[in-house]
């Protein structure tokens, strides 16, 4: 997983509240159920989960800078290639957010998960559809970063295909509102340093930076006219039942 520049964002990147809240609406969690989260950023998302619910959360990273502020406030490991501890047990519900991207054989992906779910455990992640993707504005100012997103979170029904063949018995998905973007200078710098790994294309990069330039210009001359830039960040929710 590529991180250059991630560094400078590790607080910014904590959980969302609106997918907390679809994960309570579809599983009955309590204090004694076992939890894991793929990918775990600094432990943000997790600490307030398990502040909210009780139960206790483990988390996966495989960036160092953020396991070691992650391991701080949830039991975490570092996983530098995306793997799980052999011993790690058995969980009642898994989940990640924002680590599909980065999996690109997804059916082995999935049979990871599988393998270290409790019988009847539940799989929950979201990735965004065709639609989704052409929505987002900055893609359209960056080369070739609609066909990387497309192609690394692949299909909708690609996932639901590779989950069932690694053994996941029924998935159910539902459209979610994950909240509103502010498009603005931070939103912009984080692009540039690569931050959101489906935009930062090595071989464009100066291509990536003047369209990244040229979206900057177009925010301003909209702030200009009193009109900051918004759009809706939605995604198709899964959940993977074994």
């Amino acid at each position: 997983m590529h991180i250059r520049g991630r560094e400078k964002y590790l607080e910014q990147s904590g959980g969302n509240l609106l997918f907390l809240q679809a994960v309570l609406t579809n599983v009955k969690i309590h204090e004694s159920t076992k939890i894991l989260e793929i990918g775990c950023g600094t432990g943000i998302f997790a600490q307030y989960f398990s502040t909210v619910t009780g139960a206790v959360i483990t988390g996966t990273e495989m960036s160092e800078p953020a396991y070691k502020i992650a391991s701080k406030r949830i039991p975490c490991f570092y996983r530098p290639k995306g793997d799980l501890p052999a011993d790690i047990g058995l969980f009642d519900l898994l989940y990640c957010k924002d680590v599909m991207p980065i999996n690109k054989n997804k059916i082995a992906f999935f049979k990871m998960i599988h393998a270290v779910l409790q019988p009847k455990g539940a799989f929950i992640t979201y990735l965004p559809l065709k639609a989704d993707i052409l929505m987002k504005p900055v893609l359209n100012f960056i080369p070739g970063s609609i066909q990387q997103s497309a192609s690394q979170y692949q299909p909708l029904q690609k996932n639901i295909t590779a989950l069932k063949k690694a053994g996941f018995k029924k998935v159910v998905t539902s459209k979610i509102l994950l909240g509103t973007v502010k498009q603005d200078a931070n939103y912009i710098e984080k692009h540039a340093d690569g931050y959101f790994s489906n935009s930062d294309l090595k071989k464009l990069h100066r291509q990536r930076r003047k369209g990244l330039l040229n979206f900057e210009h177009a925010l301003n001359e909209l702030t200009d006219y009193g009109m900051p830039s918004f759009y809706n960040w939605e995604r198709t929710l899964i959940i993977a039942y074994k």
